[in-house]
């Protein structure tokens, strides 16, 4: 299952739609609390997430699933795409970084390149 967190509900159906026409079994969530708080860490094959969320961002939910989780690779998505940021999110283990808006295709291809590598 791929988990689609996002705080912005127009983003987060947006990429759950890409994922389940690409033949993804998705669920999203409105926030890293609610995914937390769901019960479906450990049936997660990769995240795809927004940096910045009311709440947990992120980045301080990718730190908390190192300690669960580690295994589970992430993709951060963002409207901040600036090079900081970005290699924030490298030195934070992200299999991809995509700046929104982003294409359909880039999504895709990053998922399955996290699936590849898990």
């Amino acid at each position: 299952m791929i988990a689609v967190i996002d705080d912005d509900e127009a983003v987060r159906n947006a990429v759950r739609v890409v994922l389940e026409a690409a033949s993804f079994t998705t669920r999203s969530f409105g926030s890293a609390e609610q995914f937390l708080e769901s019960g479906a860490v450990l049936q997660t094959a990769c995240v795809v997430t927004d940096i910045q969320m009311t709440g947990l961002s992120g980045f301080e939910l990718k730190a908390k699933l190192a300690e669960d989780a580690p295994l589970v690779p992430f993709i951060f998505i963002t409207a901040f795409g600036d090079e900081r940021t970005r290699s924030k999110a490298t030195a934070a283990g992200a299999i991809a970084f995509l700046k929104k808006p982003f294409t359909d295709s880039a999504l895709i291809e990053a998922v399955q390149k996290a699936l590849k590598r898990t």
